[in-house]
């Protein structure tokens, strides 16, 4: 098993980045949508290069696949959702039960490096030092992720990136106490 972090055996091994680093809580359903893709991938005749199959799952066979409630898989699902993670295939079309719950999922999962390639500058950066194991000084995040943030916290998603991106900045030039280059 080969490993991807700088040794004796490897000096020049540098630290790739996985989808559980971008999650919290929510890779616990990520994990069982992609095993369940997986799964799927092998019997229906999947080439490499192609997307991954969908998703086809019913809420409850999440459930009992992480050991959580119903209700906890759509609020997972729809944090994986709204970061990009997995994209809804069929939301007008899907059944709801009497109460209104929906009662399936179909969604195409993605793989960490679909996600990468449409977030560009996505991945965090890293905490500590691969050879030294000595804590990395915080800098600022990757633009992508400042994006990310600022929508969330205004809960706006028809603003121009540039809008996101003044607000990022002055977010920033705040906490570095700095107003060189400061749009607002």
């Amino acid at each position: 098993m080969s490993s991807n972090k700088p040794s004796a055996d490897n000096p020049t091994a540098v630290f790739r980045c996985v989808a559980r680093r971008h999650m919290g809580a929510e890779f616990r359903l990520y994990d069982a949508m992609l095993a369940i893709v997986m799964a799927a991938k092998d019997t229906t005749g999947w080439e490499p290069g192609e997307p991954l199959p969908t998703c086809y799952a019913k809420t409850a066979t999440l459930a009992n696949m992480i050991d959580r409630s119903m209700e906890q898989v759509r609020v997972m699902a729809a944090m994986l959702e709204s970061a990009g993670w997995i994209v809804d295939l069929n939301a007008m079309e899907r059944r709801r039960n009497m109460r209104g719950k929906y009662l399936t999922v179909n969604y195409r999962v993605l793989t960490h490096e679909e996600y990468a390639a449409t977030y560009p500058d996505c991945c965090p950066a890293l905490r500590y030092d691969p050879e030294t194991g000595e804590p990395i000084k915080p800098g600022q995040l990757a633009p992508g992720l400042v994006r990310e943030n600022v929508r969330r916290m205004i809960r706006v998603e028809e603003f121009p990136e540039e809008w996101l991106d003044a607000i990022a900045d002055a977010i920033a030039a705040r906490k570095t106490k700095s107003s060189t280059g400061n749009p607002v």
